[in-house]
């Protein structure tokens, strides 16, 4: 599979930010004295479990016009002292990356790639959380009593205490801030001490951030920190070196664009013969090259269902290029995934190796000339978009 959503993971990450970089005036008392205690509350107990949801919603820029976006991150987080750890990354709802301290071993899985690391553990909670990747999403430095731990306290220009409100229902302590980027505010519960319950980046503006948290009452069972390599995981010496290994296959891949298309003759889910050389001079073909044990496959495949309902009468013919999985183990992920697209069994990987698909998903768009002009590894955060601009060009080229 491709590291291709891992770096998406980063990327609509990075607008999120704004609260591990920056450090502004001191608050007004009332706020100042609240917020401490809050992160007093935190950083005095001896484990933690919460789950915290980021979610950016708003309007971007874009080359052909303003976008609507709604992005979310969600970090799934327990915490035992001295050094036991756990960190569930998902994204949109789908786990991405596991990261797990039992106190002796330190574990992180890519779920993406099927593979997963073992180290030493760090020795306290505060160099597991610094060395962290996700660390400063996840707010959990700043809570824990690492070298950011004031930035609740301190957070933002003009911070005033706005009074109680109620919020979907529930009743909360309000606290009013500025940053560059626009107004905010914390929503604190009226519990005593106060237990952060939200975070509103961009009030108002174009694109506004939530961070949700939504707090365990008991502290985390000691399972919590076990970590049970799932069948068919690998585990690898460095999950650094694996993914710099598999970045050249994927070069390689995108190498194919401008050459002829490799030839396609294959048996189709319900047992026709497909060639995909009777398209030449006629259609626009898609490739999509998939495994029912890929992670980022669930997500492009419904993109490829929809694209093939919206273009099946303009002179395109897409096609799933499914990895060596048996019929009954295709016939059941569709039916699962409620998915309506054509499948190509690529029982022995012959076509997969001939497009050089040794990561997955990959979608290959082949011109009405039996050309290749452009190939796809992995799903990036504009997957669709990208497919739908190539599609309406391609649609309209002549043969």
């Amino acid at each position: 599979m491709t590291p291709k959503t891992t770096t998406r993971l980063g990327a609509s990450a990075a607008a999120l930010l704004l609260i591990s970089g920056t450090v502004f005036a001191a608050p007004d008392a009332q706020s100042a004295e609240l917020l401490a205690a809050t992160v007093k509350a935190i950083q005095s107990s001896t484990s933690h479990q919460v789950i915290i949801d980021v979610v950016s919603k708003g309007t971007v820029a874009a080359p052909e016009g303003p976008r609507q976006i709604e992005r979310r991150i969600s970090f799934d987080l327990a915490t035992a002292q001295p050094n036991k750890f756990r960190r569930l990354s998902m994204m949109d709802g789908v786990v991405a990356e596991a990261r797990v301290s039992n106190g002796t071993e330190l574990t992180t899985y890519l779920i993406d790639l099927g593979m997963y690391e073992v180290v030493p553990a760090p020795a306290s909670l505060k160099a597991l959380t610094s060395a962290d990747p996700m660390a400063d999403l996840s707010l959990l430095p700043a809570m824990l009593g690492t070298d950011k731990s004031d930035q609740l306290i301190s957070m933002g220009d003009d911070q005033v205490y706005a009074g109680e409100v109620t919020v979907d229902g529930n009743k909360a302590r309000r606290i009013d801030f500025k940053t560059k980027e626009g107004a905010a505010y914390f929503l604190l519960s009226p519990a005593d001490p106060p237990r952060l319950d939200r975070i509103v980046m961009g009030e108002g503006e174009s694109v506004t951030t939530t961070y949700s948290f939504k707090w365990a009452d008991s502290a985390p069972a000691d399972t919590a920190f076990v970590f049970q390599a799932p069948e068919g995981a690998k585990k690898v010496a460095s999950l650094n070196e694996e993914l710099q290994k598999m970045q050249e296959p994927q070069d390689a891949a995108v190498a194919l664009q401008g050459k002829p298309a490799p030839p396609v003759k294959l048996t189709s889910l319900q047992g026709e013969s497909v060639d995909i050389a009777s398209h030449v001079g006629k259609d626009v073909v898609v490739l999509d090259f998939w495994a029912s044990w890929c992670g980022p496959c669930r997500r492009a495949l419904p993109v490829i269902d929809k694209l093939t309902k919206e273009y099946k009468d303009k002179g395109v013919a897409v096609y799933t290029v499914n990895i060596e999985d048996p019929v009954d183990v295709v016939q059941s992920f569709l039916k699962a995934n409620k998915l309506d697209v054509e499948v190509l069994l690529d029982k022995d990987s012959a076509v997969a190796r001939a497009y050089l698909a040794s990561s997955i998903p990959q979608t290959v768009l082949i011109d009405k000339k039996g050309n290749v002009v452009k190939v796809h590894v992995g799903i990036s955060e504009d997957y669709e978009k990208e497919l739908r601009t190539e599609l309406d060009s391609l649609i309209g080229a002549t043969p």
